[in-house]
């Protein structure tokens, strides 16, 4: 059936159908995360141990909400490539064949590129960040983190760079059709960079290693973001 023939119920239909897929793919998954969920605290906790050698927690609830949360958070992130194959499938009746084809081989590189946004944030920037948040602490001034208050931290930290390593796809799509194009990347690569060194400068800790660290994968992200332009215009729709 097209997209064309699909009524407004159909589309809702659909839509109820690749939902419940997606939760019928995280649930599984995430019980089995909750019951292995001391072990991957552990690991997530690593990083501020040097810091801080236990967490602690305010209210009776905290402990099991935070376990229950990250339960969650791991059969969504171990799911991605999944949930990403469901949203390709609900929109892929208005395309064509040819369309189709082209958009379900971009499944395997979302998800690759997510999971290592995800990987970067938790294991190269998370440690930058601690160490410059946490070295103000001393004799007078002792860090007190909860469990709950951490684990938001690591999901605000980590999760935004797994989207924004998703650049080079979406370039790809937007030259695809069209709205891009390499010679305009390559064009504006100097105001870019500059624009990317001032958000490193924003988010990292100040010193010139840090900077570098945050803006060095963005920089080479937007040159991915330019070979894959210009290999998507010489094979536009």
């Amino acid at each position: 059936m097209t997209d064309r023939e699909m009524s407004i119920t159909d589309h809702l239909e659909e839509l109820r159908h690749r939902l419940f897929l997606g939760i019928l793919g995280i649930l599984p998954v995430s019980i089995v995360a909750f019951i292995f969920s001391r072990q991957i605290l552990d690991y997530l906790i690593a990083p501020v141990l040097p810091y801080q050698h236990h967490l602690v927690f305010l209210s009776p609830t905290d402990a099991i909400y935070t376990l229950v949360k990250l339960a969650l958070l791991t059969g969504i992130v171990v799911t991605s490539p999944f949930l990403i194959y469901q949203v390709l499938a609900f929109v892929s009746p208005g395309l064509t064949e040819t369309e189709r084809g082209w958009l379900f081989r971009l499944l395997a590189p979302a998800a690759g590129l997510f999971l290592g946004g995800v990987a970067f944030g938790f294991y190269v920037f998370l440690p930058l960040i601690l160490g410059f948040v946490l070295r103000y602490s001393g004799p007078e001034l002792r860090p007190m983190l909860t469990i709950n208050g951490y684990f938001s931290f690591v999901t605000a930290v980590t999760l935004p760079f797994g989207i924004v390593f998703e650049y080079p796809l979406l370039v790809g799509v937007l030259a695809r059709v069209g709205v891009v194009s390499a010679s305009f990347l390559r064009r504006s690569r100097r105001y870019a960079i500059l624009v990317i060194f001032v958000i490193a400068a924003a988010l990292a800790p100040p010193d010139a290693l840090s900077m570098l660290v945050m803006a060095s994968p963005m920089v080479a992200l937007y040159e991915v973001g330019i070979v894959v332009a210009a290999w998507a215009e010489r094979n536009r729709i």
